[in-house]
């Protein structure tokens, strides 16, 4: 019965001795999963960055287009009066 006893205090021992070790095999695997997330993450933001960058480009070419549509009707107003002149001074 002492064998016994005394075998089971020395699991005990051992079981505890390994509580800090399984600890950290513990935080070991959630911090490697926290950093693959972390990682993955990053990746994302730097997607949406670019795709960001890409939507800043296009909005500027937009407003360039819409600057020029704008102007459209005064160039036109413009062409037209060169040409009436134009026609005038042939006549004459």
């Amino acid at each position: 019965m002492a064998d016994t006893i005394e075998k089971r205090v020395g699991d005990l021992e051992q079981m505890v001795w390994d509580i800090p070790r399984l600890i950290n095999m513990r935080f070991d695997g959630v911090r490697d999963q926290l950093n693959a997330q972390s990682a993955r993450l990053d990746a994302q933001s730097a997607r949406l960055d670019a795709q960001s960058a890409r939507f800043d480009a296009q909005g500027a070419r937009l407003a360039t287009l819409e600057g020029k549509i704008d102007a459209l009707p005064r160039v036109l107003a413009e062409m037209l009066t060169e040409m009436l002149d134009e026609r005038e001074r042939r006549k004459s």
